[in-house]
C-alpha cells in the first residue's frame, strides 16, 4: 500500500494498492488497485482496477476495471470502463473504447457494401462496440475506366436496439 515515485521506472511484484508514477514505465505483477502514471508505458501483468495514464502504450495482460488512457495504444483482454487512445485493442468491452480504431474481438463488427447515386461502389468497416463504433469507407465512380473518382471517409456511430431484430444506427 502507499505510492512508487521514480524519474524512470516502478517495478512491484506483489499485489500493490496505490499510486506509481515514473517518468518511463511502471510495472505491477499481481492483481492490483492501482493508479499508474508514466511518461512512456504501464504494464499491469494480471488484473487492475483503476487507472492508466501512459504517455504512449498501456498494457492489462487480463482484467482491467477502470480505465486506460495513452497517447497511442490501449490492451486489455477483458474491459469495464474505458479505453480512451488512438489504437484500442480489446478481446471484450463493457464500456466504452474511444480513439481512431478500437477493436474488440467479441464487439461490434460490420462490413456493409452499397451503391448510390453518387459512388457506383462502396464498402464500410465498422468496428468497437454497439455503443461507439469506428466507421472505414471507401468508394468508386466509374464514370470513364480510365479516369475513376475515389472516396474515403472515417466516422463514428452508435447502435441502439429496438429488439433483438431491429436496430438503429446512427453514424457521423
Amino acid at each position: 500500500k502507499g505510492l512508487q515515485l521514480a524519474g524512470f521506472m516502478n517495478n512491484q511484484i506483489k499485489s500493490f494498492k496505490g499510486i506509481q508514477a515514473a517518468g518511463f514505465m511502471n510495472t505491477v505483477i499481481y492483481s492490483s488497485e492501482c493508479i499508474q502514471i508514466a511518461g512512456f508505458c504501464n504494464h499491469a501483468i494480471n488484473n487492475l482496477k483503476g487507472v492508466q495514464v501512459g504517455g504512449f502504450y498501456n498494457v492489462v495482460a487480463k482484467n482491467l476495471e477502470g480505465t486506460q488512457v495513452s497517447g497511442f495504444f490501449n490492451y486489455a483482454k477483458n474491459v469495464k470502463g474505458a479505453q480512451i487512445g488512438f489504437i484500442n485493442i480489446s478481446d471484450s468491452c463493457n464500456g466504452i473504447p474511444i480513439g481512431f480504431f478500437s477493436y474488440v474481438k467479441k464487439g461490434y463488427h460490420k462490413l456493409e457494401i452499397s451503391s448510390d447515386e453518387i459512388m457506383n461502389a462502396n464498402v464500410a468497416f465498422k468496428t468497437g462496440v454497439q455503443k461507439l463504433h469506428n466507421i472505414f469507407s471507401a468508394g468508386i465512380q466509374l464514370p470513364q475506366i480510365d479516369k475513376p473518382i475515389w472516396s474515403f471517409g472515417y466516422g463514428l456511430g452508435t447502435t441502439i436496439t429496438l429488439n433483438p431484430k431491429w436496430f438503429v444506427d446512427i453514424d457521423v
